[in-house]
């Protein structure tokens, strides 16, 4: 330090700064995250933003007839998104499902017991959106 240009009275402190220490943050369960992200996945999938942006109904009324679905692919009332995500969600539980049977290898007629039931609530889940889907273009015509 000493070939600095400025005045030898000018030094370098001593201090040792210290670091705070405010105990671990601590996250939460991984099953607390994981049923967070069921939450926002089940809203975004039912059309919650749509629901939210659009004053929609829940149902519609044509006359003496009530509609619970929305005739037309563009637009969506307020039951048909909620069967919608309740249909999406479990497709997801079948996933899941299949998933967890993979993990129990060692116990055959369990895993075998639980990717049908996966397969089972998947195909569920198939055939009710396209069904819904089918409806929906139905009160078209």
């Amino acid at each position: 330090m000493s070939d600095l240009w400025w005045p030898k009275f000018v030094r370098k402190p001593r201090l040792k700064l210290r670091r705070p220490r405010f105990g671990e943050i601590r996250l939460p369960s991984k099953w607390i995250l994981f049923a967070i992200v069921l939450v926002v996945y089940y809203f975004v999938v039912s059309g919650g933003m749509f629901v939210l942006s659009y004053e929609t109904p829940p149902f519609i009324e044509i006359g003496d007839r009530i509609l619970p679905l929305y005739p037309g692919l563009n637009r969506q009332v307020l039951i048909e998104g909620i069967v919608g995500g309740a249909l999406f969600f479990l497709g997801f539980v079948g996933f899941y499902l299949m998933y967890q049977s993979t993990r129990n290898i060692y116990r055959p007629r369990y895993a075998q017991m639980m990717l049908a039931v996966g397969l089972v609530t998947i195909l569920i889940s198939f055939f009710g959106c396209q069904w819904l889907i089918w409806m929906k273009l139905n009160l078209l015509g």
